[in-house]
């Protein structure tokens, strides 16, 4: 399941996968760093012993299974592994910035900011997870995917310009954490945005 661009929950299908196949390993992997991404194995049960020591896999499911108990499970797991304090119909208020979850829509001092599906994506993430300092490659696994190759380079100026638009009033929002990386104030002081 994806929420825009960025992966919020893994659903893999391995009837037709070897427990040895270095994709798999390799996919299993990318899940776990940084924030770990919650996977939903779906097998056969002729393969569930095979998998018994592949994971981690937060809940499964045995085929043929229905899929109204798969949405269930699914649920239930972006329930559980959703940043504490903040459901899908949240509103994240810092400063005179207001970001509606429900509505993607972000607001400055009452006024509707014009972001891109990009910037909007890294400022929910930022705010969802305050006062964590991440990593460029991070970032990048977070928001663009654990598949994309594009340089760290990316990350900075997604933020540059993000911090062009939400940073021009009295706030600063994103922080820079000198040779690691970015972090989200939830108590913002007045004063200018840093350089990159």
């Amino acid at each position: 399941m994806l929420d825009g661009d960025r992966p919020t929950l893994a659903i893999l299908d391995l009837n037709d996968v070897a427990p040895s196949n270095p994709e798999l390993a390799q996919f299993l992997a990318a899940c776990a760093d940084g924030e770990r991404l919650p996977i939903l194995a779906l097998f056969s049960a002729g393969s569930l012993p095979a998998f018994e020591q592949v994971g981690p896999f937060d809940d499964f499911a045995v085929s043929p299974f229905r899929l109204p108990e798969v949405a269930f499970r699914i649920r239930a797991l972006l329930r559980k592994h959703a940043p504490e304090g903040v459901g899908a119909d949240a509103v994240i208020r810092v400063g005179d910035l207001v970001i509606d979850l429900s509505r993607y829509e972000v607001l400055q001092g009452g006024k509707r900011m014009e972001l891109t599906f990009k910037e909007y994506e890294l400022l929910k993430f930022f705010a969802t997870n305050p006062g964590k300092v991440f990593t460029r490659e991070t970032l990048l696994n977070r928001v663009w995917g654990y598949d994309y190759y594009g340089g760290t380079r990316t990350v900075d100026v997604h933020i540059r310009r993000l911090r062009s638009k939400i940073e021009h009033g009295p706030y600063v929002f994103i922080d820079t954490v000198r040779n690691v990386g970015y972090r989200f104030n939830d108590r913002p002081e007045p004063g200018s945005a840093p350089g990159l």
